[in-house]
């Protein structure tokens, strides 16, 4: 069905009932009124031939079947290739002379006839021979359509097996007696010659009809004809010439492509196709005809601006002409006009008579589309057709058209919420059902941002609709409610210190009205925080330690203004999405000094509100250190590779080590990212000389003052009791030891060996629970940190290196 067609079919947009001028006009197509061709083609040899006679062949129906050379496989031909089959049961070769063919049945004896079976393209089913036979073998068969024909043993009697049963049939005429070489079978028909061939019968199921001998013919036998779908085919006497009979009279065909004569011998039969050795075998061709019918086409009604190719017609490769006959074939984006069109199939290259169509072109109109049935339209929604469409209308003044209730003219239905009249003016001539805030809230500032918000009650409201107009910035919110209250934080967009309208309208018979009461305004407070006052007027133990502001709820954020109380120009903002700061992250903070903080509350608009109350803040002394106590009275350094330790500072950013003789009036710095140094970082420095160390860091950028005074002795001469501080049984050999010890922090282990093996630390608490396993080089141990995570106490350490193994006992204070 074509949805462009109007009666038959009718063109237009989208798909309509036919009109009432629908026009029908059957073309009735005779079978004279038919164009037919037909021509010989090559078709492939069965597989396993080099050759191919007919003998080798059987056919029947749509199907050419042979065997292989020695019959070990049989095979199909379709029409386009050849497909194995199986060969019947109790049958190791199969080859044509076992075989008839009929219709799309293959029919094949066994070894010695004692069975019979059909093929029925799936599989072989044994059928009883015919009556009167104990054996029955092919030759004394003929099949065609969807019969199998047989005689009796001495040819008394002649039969025809129709898939269930055999039945008797009459012999042909003159003959008293009668078998299958005197006949062959094509379609539903049986051919039979009399005795001597004077004359031949055509059976047609019910009775003999006596038919003309073939062109050239006295005399005609079966062994000269061969039969196929509705057609006889026989050879003149010397095979000059080939005719086909159909039923009325013989036409002369063209012999087989290679071949100067032909008899049947050369041919087999199947279907309307006839097939045809050439001379020797070497090819094989196929012969059929095809008729073709005029395709059926009806009288055709469109709307304007269609083309040939929206015409209609049943049938294969159409062409469509302007013209009864000759012209050419029309272009299918060819435009259509009113008139008459004619259209033609063609079907394996042959052409059709034309089948003749009137076609009327209307002019569209506009439609809307009626959606809710009430007969006015949408305007919205339209649609060019030549017919009314289903669910539309000529007008469009509906204004809702989604409701049936909703038309021009519609009686209004009171607090419905509708313009059922589509007049403008929703429930006009009902009286509005109002209501506002409560009038002792109407002008005030809330008590806080999130107090309820309550309106007038109304007996049978189902609901309560606020809509609330920022007066500052005109924009709208509403929120629906079940009950008569509701809270400024519950609009997706509220702020501090902010002055709203309020409106209210109610639900009654599961509508809302259309109408709002009196507008109210209401302000929200504007909102203010400071420091918690347990931290105003303290000096911070540590600057990094957090002051915290009052919580404000509903605050999206904080600003907090660090003010030097000596310098009011020295004036800091950070602003901050918690409630808490900490002056150390601020840029420019000093230790030893006030500071006045305030506090300012960011509003839901991302502005922020007034400052509260100073609060004054004193930041703590500038913190100083020294060398770990370990390594601080007079501590002998062993090599200037010795690691020394300042104690741990937690934000420091430098460590800046001054190394001091006042006797030989030596001062040098070194400043380290690190807390440790060695004297290797020092120059000039005198062997077994005692030397003051003090330790000032860097925070924020600036320098704090020096820590505690520590003394350190240089290695070298002038420290009599250096071996006394060796392992007396090792004074050259393996030693270990633990500094600084005891720790604030951390440690580290002092290697001396002269072995390259790594050494191996091994950390026990008093319990004996293992706390750390570290290999590491023996000049790397000083430099690998432990116990900075160890809670306060005693631990043994066990430095392993090769043979070697010492014990140290330390102590984290």
């Amino acid at each position: 069905m074509n949805p462009k067609l109007i009666s038959t079919f009718i063109k237009f947009n989208h798909y309509y009932p036919p009109l009432l001028l629908f026009k029908f006009f059957l073309l009735s197509v005779l079978f004279s009124n038919y164009c037919s061709g037909q021509s010989w083609e090559s078709i492939p040899l069965a597989p396993g031939l080099n050759q191919m006679a007919a003998y080798q062949c059987v056919a029947g129906g749509n199907y050419l079947y042979a065997g292989d050379q020695y019959g070990d496989n049989f095979y199909r031909y379709d029409g386009s290739t050849w497909q194995s089959i199986p060969l019947a049961p109790g049958l190791i070769q199969m080859d044509a002379q076992k075989c008839v063919a009929g219709g799309n049945y293959l029919y094949a004896q066994d070894q010695f006839g004692d069975n019979f079976y059909r093929f029925d393209g799936s599989s072989w089913q044994s059928i009883p021979l015919a009556p009167g036979l104990n054996q029955m073998s092919a030759y004394q068969c003929v099949a065609g359509g969807n019969y199998l024909y047989a005689g009796d043993q001495y040819g008394d009697n002649f039969y025809r097996y129709d898939g269930s049963s055999w039945q008797s049939i009459p012999l042909a005429p003159g003959l008293i007696q009668m078998d299958a070489q005197k006949c062959v079978a094509g379609g539903n028909y049986l051919y039979a010659q009399d005795q001597f061939g004077d004359n031949f019968y055509r059976f047609d199921g019910s009775s003999w009809q006596s038919i003309p001998l073939a062109p050239g013919l006295n005399q005609m036998a079966a062994y000269q004809c061969v039969a196929g779908g509705n057609y006889l085919y026989a050879g003149d006497q010397y095979g000059d010439n080939f005719y086909r009979y159909d039923g009325v009279s013989w036409q002369s065909i063209p012999l087989a492509p290679g071949l100067n004569q032909m008899d049947a011998q050369k041919c087999v039969a199947g279907g309307n196709t006839l097939y045809a050795q050439d001379q020797f075998g070497d090819n094989f061709y196929r012969y059929s005809e095809v008729i073709v019918l005029p395709p059926t086409a009806f009288d055709q009604i469109f709307c304007a601006g269609v083309v040939v190719s929206d015409l209609v017609a049943s049938g294969t490769d159409l062409q469509w002409y302007d013209v009864a006959t000759g012209g050419a074939a029309l272009n299918l984006n060819t435009t259509l006009v009113a008139g008459n069109y004619y259209v033609s199939q063609t079907v394996s290259g042959v052409e059709s008579e034309r089948t003749l169509i009137e076609v009327t072109i209307l002019t569209p109109i506009t439609y809307y589309a009626d959606a809710d049935g009430d007969g006015y339209g949408n305007a919205a929604i339209l649609q060019l057709s030549c017919i009314q469409p289903p669910g539309y209308v000529l007008n469009n003044d509906d204004c809702d058209d989604t409701n049936n209730t909703v038309y021009p003219g519609a009686a209004e239905i009171c607090y419905d919420g509708l313009d059922n009249d589509c007049d403008g003016t929703i429930d006009n001539g009902c009286t509005p059902i109002v209501t506002g805030v409560q009038s002792s809230q109407c002008g005030i500032t809330l008590a806080a941002v999130d107090s309820y918000v309550t309106a007038n009650i109304v007996s049978g409201a189902q609901g309560y609709r606020f809509r609330v107009t920022n007066t500052a910035t005109n924009e709208v919110q509403a929120i629906d409610r079940f009950l008569r209250q509701f809270r400024i934080t519950q609009l997706s967009n509220y702020a501090f210190n902010t002055t709203y309208a309020v409106e209210v309208s109610v639900r009654i018979n599961n509508v809302w009205q259309p109408f709002y009461g009196t507008p109210c305004t209401i302000t929200t407070p504007d909102t203010t925080t400071q420091i918690q006052a347990s931290q105003c007027n303290t000096t911070m133990n540590n600057i990094n330690n957090a002051i915290f502001a009052n919580i404000v709820p509903f605050a999206t954020g904080y600003r907090f203004r660090i003010t030097n109380s000596l310098d009011p120009t020295d004036v800091q903002t950070s602003d901050r999405v918690i409630r808490d700061l900490r002056l150390n992250t601020l840029p420019n903070i000093q230790y030893n000094t006030t500071y006045n903080v305030e506090v300012a509350v960011r509003n839901t608009d991302g502005t922020y509100l007034s400052y509260g109350s100073v609060c004054n803040i004193t930041t703590p002394l500038f913190p100083t250190i020294g060398l770990q106590d370990a390594q601080c009275d007079e501590y002998q350094v062993t090599s200037n590779t010795t690691t020394l330790f300042a104690a741990s500072y937690p934000g420091a950013q430098q460590y800046r080590f001054l190394l001091e003789n006042e006797s030989q009036s030596y001062s040098q710095t070194f400043d380290r990212p690190l807390r440790t140094v060695t004297l290797n970082n020092f120059t000039g420095l005198l062997p077994g000389t005692t030397y003051t160390v003090r330790v000032a860091i860097r925070l924020n950028g600036v320098w704090g003052p020096y820590g505690k005074s520590c003394t350190i002795i240089t290695p070298g001469a002038g420290r009599p009791d250096e071996v006394t501080r060796m392992d007396e049984n090792n004074v050259n050999g393996f030693k270990a030891i633990a500094i600084p010890n005891p720790f604030a922090t951390s440690f580290g282990i002092e290697v001396s060996t002269s072995n390259t093996e790594t050494v191996s630390l091994t950390v026990y608490d008093m319990a004996g629970r293992l706390l750390e396993v570290k290999e590491v080089k023996a000049q790397d141990a000083t430099n690998y940190q432990i116990g900075d995570r160890y809670p306060s106490g005693v631990y043994n350490v066990i430095v392993t290196q090769g043979d070697e193994t010492r014990t140290l006992r330390v102590v984290k204070q």
